[in-house]
């Protein structure tokens, strides 16, 4: 946690909370005013009982209780716990506004039935008690030495994971869950805590064939015609190392809403790949095309796609996916999407944790911006490229063009090679301050920017070695300085393409990244100069113009 941008000197709060629900039958209130905290006022006010609940917290070995029911204000009820006490930070959060809406959303998922974590059920004749011990949310408060505690008596630490250990006193719970692991980091939010897994000899009994092998990706053929299958990709550096301790079923992560606007503001990014972590599932679905960015920042988070219809993709689309596996691990016993929820007496948590290790490994192999990129340029005949230029009519958000670049990018930086982007997309470079370059901002963005904007640097020293000189191009192309020539997109402009024939004719890299189920007459044309990647591949060979 002192990564996340707190000194040193600041300690950690353990939150260690127990959710009470009974069925005790009380007097109807009128509902809450909406305070338009879209995460926490989604449960329906219908209820026949109105259900009185509890929020034991433990902060500084002092016990505190938050109380409510079925329509109460929940937003404000733990606005007012959090700023009466100092909770102003973490997971993800640096306001009372944001921890409030953290805790607000625990409470709204218990009143919706959402269950987590380890339950004890006690029946009896006029009450069902619920208990749900968590120990994986930590905030931090300033000025106090706070402890850690863990309701756990044990576990098994991810080798892939950070640790972290915590001093007790005779009478406080050794901290047994103590693998800890970096995330992709917008301070404060650098920490969270692993999921125990199960055994290896214990996964092997869900993956007795071990391992999933490198994806087998064949390209079309329509008659003369070859199409290479592509992915969009994730950025390596967003890709967690160890699954996430998990706090909810499915996570309310998706990023817009029913009405089109999103669920999260443009300096949520943090907030939205949070809400991935802590839950199993996350959905995800064909939109206008197959591949989204959606399915990779549910994999990258640790959380598994609850991918509808996966099994009826085209076969050459996703063809980088593990499609059979996340099949599988959607319809785990006791799991129900659609209400999104998992009965806990027929879901096998070992399998599920089995299967979501062996999907983020994957993940981290084969679906990442580098090793789609790396997959590129082996099937261009150029593994070893270093001198790459990278043409583009368009500077707009376009997420298959940016996230090769991306991938391109990181291959040859390891070389000391240089890809040469032009035209510049400048939302995804690094800005020096807030006013961001050509007046492209987050808001403004395709997606917000989640997973793409402000991802590559560059130098402006002529003499570095990784300066990229964008000038003189069409000479350069003619005089056959770069090792291979990629258009990004063949629908967003093909500039300098005499030149490029002339020069590369036979090897160019042409990348289709569009939400089309057909073949246009480009696929047909510039198939013939070089290697066509395509996105979105249909099942058949149908010209469209």
């Amino acid at each position: 946690m002192g990564a996340m941008g707190y000194s040193t000197g600041l300690r950690l709060l353990f939150l260690f909370i127990i959710l009470v629900s009974t069925t005790q039958q009380q007097q109807q209130q009128p509902p809450p005013t909406n305070h338009n905290h879209n995460t926490n006022h989604n449960h329906n006010h219908n209820h026949k009982h109105n259900h009185q609940h509890e929020i034991t917290i433990t902060l500084n070995n002092i016990q505190h209780s938050i109380h409510f029911n079925d329509h109460s204000d929940l937003f404000q009820t733990a606005f007012e716990f959090v700023s009466t006490n100092g909770v102003s930070a973490g997971e993800g959060c640096n306001d009372y506004e944001c921890t409030a809406r953290f805790i607000s959303g625990m409470m709204a998922n218990e009143m919706a039935n959402k269950k987590i974590g380890e339950k004890a059920v006690e029946t009896g004749d006029r009450s069902t008690v619920t208990r749900v011990k968590l120990d994986m949310i930590e905030l931090s408060m300033e000025g106090e030495i706070l402890s850690l505690e863990s309701s756990s008596t044990s576990s098994t630490s991810s080798t892939s994971s950070t640790s972290s250990t915590s001093s007790s006193s005779p009478d406080q719970p050794k901290l047994t869950h103590s693998a800890y692991a970096d995330v992709p980091c917008i301070p404060p939010y650098c920490k969270f805590r692993c999921a125990p897994l199960p055994a290896p000899q214990s996964c092997s009994k869900y993956l007795p064939s071990g391992p999933l092998p490198p994806p087998t990706i064949a390209p079309k053929s329509c008659g003369t015609t070859t199409i290479h299958p592509l992915v969009i990709g994730v950025p390596a550096e967003d890709v967690v190392s160890c699954v996430p301790l998990k706090s909810f079923d499915f996570a309310e992560a998706k990023p817009d809403n029913n009405e089109g606007k999103y669920m999260f503001d443009h300096k949520e990014e943090h907030e939205y790949r949070r809400a991935y972590r802590a839950a199993r599932y996350g959905r995800t679905k064909k939109k206008s095309g197959w591949d989204c960015m959606r399915h990779y920042e549910i994999l990258s988070s640790g959380s598994v796609p609850s991918f509808e219809e996966i099994e009826h993709s085209p076969a050459h689309t996703l063809a980088h996916f593990p499609k059979e596996l996340l099949a599988r691990a959607r319809d785990l016993p006791g799991v129900d999407p659609v209400a999104g929820t998992i009965n806990s007496e027929a879901f096998d948590h070992d399998e599920y944790l089995c299967l979501a290790d062996e999907l983020l490994r994957y993940t981290r192999e084969y679906l990442t911006t580098k090793s789609v990129a790396e997959y590129v340029l082996r099937v261009a005949g150029k593994p070893r490229a270093r001198n790459i230029l990278y043409l583009s009519g368009h500077e707009g958000a376009d997420y298959v063009r940016d996230m090769l670049l991306h991938g391109l990018k990181s291959v040859v930086k390891e070389n000391n090679g240089v890809v040469v982007d032009y035209v510049k997309p400048p939302h995804l470079y690094d800005i020096a301050d807030d006013t961001p370059p050509h007046g492209w901002s987050n808001e403004n963005i395709y997606g917000l920017g989640f997973s793409t904007a402000h991802r590559l640097t560059e130098v402006d020293d002529p003499g570095d070695a990784s300066f990229v000189d964008r000038s003189n191009l069409s000479e350069r192309i003619l005089n056959k300085e770069f090792d291979v020539v990629v258009y990004g997109s063949v629908h967003r402009g093909m500039l300098f393409l005499d030149e490029v024939i002339e020069a590369y004719g036979g090897e160019i890299v042409f990348v289709d990244g569009e939400d089309m189920h057909g073949m246009c007459t480009k696929v047909q044309k510039f198939a013939k100069m070089g290697h066509y990647f395509m996105r979105e591949i249909g099942d058949d060979c149908e010209v469209i113009q």
